[in-house]
């Protein structure tokens, strides 16, 4: 890293021995979800880091950001530790709030781009969605997973793929159908 950011990284991301989610957005940032710290931004063509805390409360081991999701439309989003669903206005260059009341309590481990909707991995309790246009959150229909740890979701063209402590479900709503993937299946292979 180049030293500059060295400093920086130091200096803004600290306290803490792991990351929840790093990735990439269409703009050439990378951003980073230090629970308990916030959401940092790395942007990488000055070597600038911002720090960001979507939901600010006075318990920092709630309502922090928890999972980071960009869709297609480069559209970044943070689902948290009971404070719903954020968007970052890059306008405004801050987290506005989404979908605080439907979700609010909910454990979000996981978001996943799914068109015009955000699937949301709720932890122990079922997979749900928000649609980006009309703020409506509902549940998913996949009760196979349901009351599952639900900690990775990623869409991959019209399958949902969803990690949880049972192994993976492979979800395809087109087809109406729903797989198992077990550790104990690829011994079989």
């Amino acid at each position: 890293l180049h030293p500059r950011v060295r400093r920086q990284r130091q200096m803004c991301i600290r306290d803490s021995n792991w990351i929840e989610d790093i990735l990439a957005d269409h703009s050439g940032n990378i951003w980073v979800n230090a629970p308990n710290q916030g959401v940092f931004r790395y942007q990488v063509e000055t070597g600038k880091l911002f720090r960001y805390i979507p939901c600010p409360s006075k318990d920092k081991s709630k309502d922090f950001p928890q999972s980071i999701c960009v869709d297609k439309e480069g559209t970044v989003w943070v689902g948290t530790y009971g404070a719903g669903i954020y968007r970052y206005s890059p306008e405004q260059d801050k987290f506005v709030p989404y979908a605080t009341e439907a979700l609010k309590g909910d454990f979000i481990f996981t978001l996943c781009d799914y068109g015009d909707e955000l699937i949301v991995g709720v932890h122990e309790e079922e997979l749900k969605r928000f649609n980006k246009k009309t703020g409506e959150v509902s549940i998913f229909p996949a009760p196979k997973v349901h009351r599952k740890i639900i900690r990775y979701a990623v869409c991959f063209g019209d399958e949902l793929w969803v990690g949880t402590q049972n192994g993976v479900y492979v979800i395809n709503e087109k087809h109406n159908s729903c797989l198992l993937y077990t550790s104990d299946a690829a011994d079989e292979l």
